[in-house]
């Protein structure tokens, strides 16, 4: 094992690519079922349950990549750690563009002009495939993150303290607030008051920095892991009420920057951190995997798709929980290969 590895990081993004795939398994449910039917709830429960994936994945980055220990620079940011995010980039926006494309050819032997056409169009404009979105805020996160640690440096717990509630009022508080209940009569210069939820991510990288690196006090796990609970109950039953009243599916809890995720994070990022771990290996084999099964899981989904093995195909509680191992055995083989394979295993 390697002494250098924080498990409970691993552990995290381990927590944290599971939950991404029952995120995407579980999401047909929201549009497949009527918003009253119980595969819709246990559709719910299920996204609910782990709608966290991302902003743990943020956390465990700026765990990382804030700590003091490790120096980063402008010039190794540029050289070493961006042209690995875009890289990945390039090659799975090309990849999922090529997928359509592919699959009509073998269906009907032709290769579709229109599709090519688009898959170009989509590839110059940066209109990639939907979850790679999560590698453009990554991009972001790790061009700050110099300045960050600069930052940080000078910064007692305090000022960083007083960053962070800055951050969850504007990217996370305000943003709900204003779609709750639907304050979108404040116009001019209230509108711009939001952060954009890229940058937004930035609460959750210096979040992952904070609470690596200061202890909280016994009480304070304690409300942070009810909090969790509470933002999970917030989460689920928001959902099922708003869906109820709106007379729709309506998925205004499940945002990821809104305060009752934000709540789930932070326990989980915490009740990892003080946890005791057994099985170290088996965390760190997946979350050394967690990139590459984070870009090529949904090629899965859309090979599923196309052979109707969906979340309908048997009741919700069991087609969801089946999907995620089916994907993540299919994910975690790729990765094997995929490592084996030169240049390829420098960008996974």
């Amino acid at each position: 094992m390697d002494k250098k590895r924080c498990i409970y990081i691993d552990f995290i993004k381990t927590v944290a690519i599971i939950s991404v795939l029952a995120i995407h398994a579980s999401a047909p449910g929201f549009t497949s079922y009527d918003f009253k039917n119980i595969n819709y709830i246990v559709s719910v429960l299920y996204g609910s349950l782990v709608r966290f994936a991302v902003p743990v994945f943020i956390m465990s980055s700026g765990a990382i990549f804030l700590n003091e220990e490790k120096e980063i620079t402008i010039k190794n940011i540029y050289k070493k750690y961006i042209p690995r995010i875009i890289a990945a980039l390039l090659l799975f926006a090309l990849f999922y563009e090529s997928v359509p494309l592919i699959f009509t050819y073998i269906k009907t032997g032709i290769i579709d002009k229109g599709l090519f056409k688009n898959g170009i169009t989509n590839l110059f404009t940066l209109n990639t495939h939907f979850h790679l979105y999560y590698l453009y805020i990554i991009v972001i996160l790790y061009a700050l993150t110099p300045v960050l640690k600069s930052f940080l440096k000078g910064a007692d717990k305090k000022r960083e303290e007083y960053l962070i509630v800055f951050l969850f009022i504007f990217s996370s508080l305000v943003p709900f607030l204003r779609n709750l209940f639907s304050l979108n009569n404040f116009g001019g210069m209230t509108t711009q008051y939001d952060i954009n939820l890229t940058y937004g991510m930035l609460l959750y990288f210096l979040l992952g920095h904070y609470f690596s690196k200061y202890d909280v006090k016994e009480k304070v796990y304690k409300l942070i892991i009810f909090g969790g609970i509470l933002g999970f109950i917030i989460t689920f039953f928001g959902t099922i009420i708003m869906s109820q009243v709106k007379n729709y599916s309506c998925q205004l809890f499940l945002e990821g920057m809104y305060p009752n995720i934000f709540l789930m994070a932070v326990a989980i990022f915490n009740f990892s951190k003080y946890h005791n771990f057994k099985h170290e290996k088996i965390y760190v084999n997946i979350s050394k995997s967690s990139f590459l099964i984070y870009l090529i899981h949904d090629f899965y989904n859309i090979v599923f798709r196309s052979i109707g093995l969906s979340i309908d195909i048997i009741p919700a509680v069991f087609s969801i929980p089946l999907l995620v191992i089916i994907n993540f055995v299919l994910s975690y083989i790729t990765y094997l290969i995929a490592k084996r394979i030169p240049l390829l295993n420098k960008i996974i």
